[in-house]
């Protein structure tokens, strides 16, 4: 059988060089791909810090076992144990090696952290981790080595990137909003040359009540919806200015934007900075249905200004009416593409919300902490034990 070809995907290369970080010096990304794909397993004067294990073989069973004997084991991130090809990885386990290890306080222990579940399906058979879940999992080990500030600073530039969308969001409904009343504008003309015909027909009674049913929904979306997004934008811009006032003074004190600003942070402005940053996530959350609500009333619209356009065309429109189909085309195409527009905004919102919230939800004092089923600081009597038990490598967290 041929051997199945692996070419590492560029999120974990990007991955590995978040975690490894100082320890991988100046290597290219080329060069660090040919030694992750090295059949060899001999590490006897090697470098080699990063190395894949595949469950399946018993070669590398076997070295994991004197890695973990010998205390170099640092991280260890384990992907699907059968399903790592989707990720197109050659191992299921990426283990990251600290040759200085065996000579600290906590050389038996290690971090175990299980991306089982932390991946964007491509298709039925492929998977693959976006640019803000590769900083997810970076950013666990971080917690779990101490590095508590880098946690803070990944918040802020979640927080920093909402902003922008959130700013943009209010502009977005406003388009939206100015479509529709072109669209009303061209059904309310229509309407007002049939209403006042002596005997109506069946037709245009059902026209009527659509109609009058479209307005009650654009009412709703109007002194409703887009009231709580504005409030909900109101209040975002409010944390955020509250952030902001708190830690620019620690920017003038450093070269602003620069990661060293959060390491030398002291315990009290830690805390506080922590603090705002959950309220900003807070706003969200309790937004969370409100914006769920836009896009689902403002797809119900748009259908419903098309259905009830084709209404006119197909069963209303004579000669003693006038109504332009081109011009009423147009703005139904203009209306869906403001829709669609909307929908990617709001799911650009939701998507960062959510990575943000997932971490501050798990870490909400920004620092590491075992959680079943995602990390653990294990210790190789542990590791070893539960291996013996089951017969194969430890694949859960409990």
């Amino acid at each position: 059988m041929q051997k199945k070809s692996f070419s590492i995907p560029e999120s974990i290369i990007d991955l590995i060089y978040l975690v490894a970080e100082k320890k991988l010096g100046k290597i290219t990304k080329e060069k660090l791909i040919e030694e992750l794909m090295d059949s060899s397993l001999d590490l006897v004067g090697s470098a080699k810090k990063i190395i894949f294990i595949d469950d399946q073989k018993p070669e590398h069973t076997k070295l994991l076992r004197e890695l973990i004997d010998s205390n170099l084991l640092e991280t260890m991130i384990v992907f699907t144990p059968k399903g790592f090809e989707t990720l197109q990885l050659p191992g299921s386990r990426l283990c990251f090696l600290d040759y200085n290890k065996p000579q600290q306080s906590n050389k038996e222990n290690f971090l175990l952290l299980n991306a089982y579940y932390i991946y964007h399906p491509i298709n039925i058979s492929l998977r693959e981790l976006t640019k803000e879940q590769v900083e997810v999992l970076s950013h666990i080990v971080y917690l779990y080595r101490k590095e508590n500030y880098k946690f803070l600073y990944l918040i802020d530039d979640f927080i920093s990137s909402l902003k922008k969308m959130m700013a943009f969001n209010v502009v977005q409904q406003q388009q939206f909003i100015k479509i529709i009343s072109q669209a009303t504008d061209a059904i309310d003309y229509f309407y007002q040359q049939i209403k006042t015909r002596a005997e109506q027909s069946d037709k245009i009674k059902i026209f009527e009540l659509n109609y009058k049913s479209l307005t009650e929904e654009i009412e709703f979306f109007i002194n409703n919806l887009l009231e709580d997004v504005e409030n909900t934008t109101a209040a975002f811009d409010n944390g955020f200015k509250q952030y902001k006032k708190y830690i620019k003074p620690l920017q003038l004190e450093w070269s602003a934007g620069a990661q060293d600003i959060w390491e030398k942070l002291d315990d009290e402005a830690f805390s506080q900075i922590n603090t705002l940053q959950n309220d900003i996530k807070l706003v969200i959350q309790n937004s969370y249905d409100h914006l769920q609500s836009l896009y689902h009333k403002s797809k119900g619209i748009a259908r419903e200004c098309r259905k009830l356009m084709s209404f006119i065309e197909i069963d209303l429109l004579d000669g003693s009416v006038e109504w332009e189909i081109d011009e009423a085309d147009a703005i139904l195409e203009k209306l869906y593409e403001e829709k669609e527009e909307q929908r990617m905004q709001l799911d650009r919102i939701f998507y960062y919300y959510q990575q943000m919230a997932w971490l501050q939800n798990r870490f909400p004092q920004a620092e590491f902490k075992n959680l079943k089923g995602l990390c653990k600081i294990i210790s190789k009597e542990e590791f070893l034990y539960k291996f013996q038990l089951e017969n194969t490598l430890f694949e859960g967290i409990d």
